[in-house]
């Protein structure tokens, strides 16, 4: 999910992010609907997904993150490594990774989609497999276009 603010909406931004900051703390989940495409084909726009709150030094490869952009949107992009810039993630179907992000941005991570009454839990079993190969092949992409460079 990938929507950008504009000046005039960042004060509703900044009050959604409160909103589901608090509703992480208080309730330990929060539910948001997927609007963008970076995840597909993963996460659909329409689809729902249940946040749970992490601190980023939980976050494994694989783990889908939930960040509060500065211009006021919220992304939802795989979770890859930890840098010395930030926290490294890139989209599934994002041609490139994300600059760092700051620890601070992260709200959450998604463990489940919902699609047309159906539930898929991300936090486990072949999603979770699927989600560490491609966090695999993201990172030995970075390595080879290092290597191609010199």
């Amino acid at each position: 999910m990938s929507a950008e603010g504009s000046a005039a909406s960042a004060p509703v931004e900044t009050a959604v992010f409160e909103l589901l900051a608090k509703a992480l703390a208080t309730d330990g989940n929060a539910r948001i609907w997927v609007s963008g495409t970076s995840m597909t084909p993963l996460l659909r726009p329409g689809d729902e997904i249940e946040i749970v709150p992490r601190l980023a030094s939980q976050l494994s490869p694989g783990d889908i993150g939930v960040f509060a952009s500065e211009a006021g949107a919220l992304v939802i992009h795989r979770f890859l490594r930890h840098a010395s810039d930030g926290l490294l993630c890139r989209g599934d179907s994002a041609p490139a990774t994300d600059p760092g992000w700051p620890e601070e941005s992260l709200l959450g991570v998604a463990i489940a989609r919902s699609r047309a009454g159906h539930r898929l839990p991300l936090d486990r079993g072949l999603p979770r497999l699927g989600a560490r190969a491609r966090a695999l092949a993201a990172e030995l992409r970075r390595i080879l276009s290092r290597v191609v460079r010199r």
